[in-house]
């Protein structure tokens, strides 16, 4: 009887916890300069648009043809060449293309 006594009570703490699915709390050490530097980049780089992914199809045969690998590069350097203008953190209107904006440059709107 005892024994069934100490297993309620240890069964009671469960309903104590509490399960965390945010995965900057699970993953990185609070009150760390690593949580210090995921917010600056959060800041720069939102979660929406870190990742972009796309499908693609081969349109005859098979996607590891030579010639449907060659589409799918074309493709690739054709969304790397597109411009963008926008304004940096002076005001001016800056052009950009995908790749530059990957990379810092300070003074452009960049930490």
């Amino acid at each position: 009887a005892l024994s069934f006594l100490f297993m309620i009570v240890c069964c009671g703490g469960i309903s104590q916890l509490n399960g965390e699915s945010r995965s900057d709390k699970l993953w990185i050490p609070q009150g760390t300069r690593a949580q210090e530097d995921e917010s600056e980049y959060t800041k720069y780089f939102p979660p929406a648009t870190r990742l972009t992914s796309m499908l693609l199809e081969a349109k005859t045969g098979s996607l590891l043809d030579k010639a449907s690998l060659q589409a799918a590069l074309n493709l690739h350097w054709e969304i790397e060449a597109v411009n963008t203008t926008a304004e940096n953190a002076d005001g001016k209107m800056v052009d950009d293309n995908l790749r530059s904006l990957c990379i810092m440059q300070p003074g452009r709107g960049h930490p």
